[in-house]
């Protein structure tokens, strides 16, 4: 139960970077670094019920880079990145009913960039990138699924508004988008 907020740091992870504990009813909020995990960079903590708002990063992953632990039952909003993953980027702990809102990404993955985990139940809204893939973008290794999720109202103007170079999603309510793009 912490706050951990406006924070900057020269390299990764504006707010935390490695942690090897759990996460749980939190605020990461505000935070800044010029290279990845505006929020939180690296390591195997899991993530609970906890806010990663507002954080921005100059390399990969606005909110979270890298980290592999779980993500469960926490609002990923309003998190930037100049590259790629506005809320995520490169993370390989599940990704489970989260509300992930408002993320944007400078190149790809305006919500979640290269995390071929399991990505179930969450509600992926209003995330843009400006080159591919509005919300989701090459998240197609194994393990990926990417199951139950409602995935609406995002936009890339340069390439597919909802998923780019991704496991076909099974059971999710995909659209509308808005703007051109597509879905694929």
């Amino acid at each position: 139960d912490c706050d951990v907020t406006n924070n900057v740091a020269t390299g990764d992870g504006g707010g935390i970077y490695g942690a090897t504990t759990s996460i749980v009813d939190s605020d990461v909020t505000g935070n800044s670094a010029s290279g990845t995990g505006g929020g939180i960079s690296a390591g195997a903590a899991s993530i609970t019920r906890t806010n990663i708002e507002e954080n921005t990063a100059g390399g990969n992953g606005g909110g979270l880079y890298g980290v592999s632990g779980e993500v469960t039952r926490c609002l990923i909003r309003e998190n930037t990145t100049s590259y790629d993953g506005g809320g995520f980027s490169t993370c390989t702990g599940n990704i489970i009913n989260n509300l992930i809102l408002d993320n944007y990404a400078g190149d790809r993955g305006g919500a979640i960039h290269d995390c071929d985990v399991y990505i179930f139940h969450n509600t992926i809204v209003k995330n843009e990138a400006y080159t591919k893939g509005g919300a989701l973008r090459g998240c197609s290794g194994t393990p990926c699924k990417i199951r139950n999720n409602i995935i609406w109202l995002n936009y890339s103007p340069n390439g597919a508004n909802h998923l780019s170079n991704c496991e076909d999603p099974k059971y999710c309510c995909i659209g509308p988008s808005y703007g051109g793009g597509g879905y694929k």
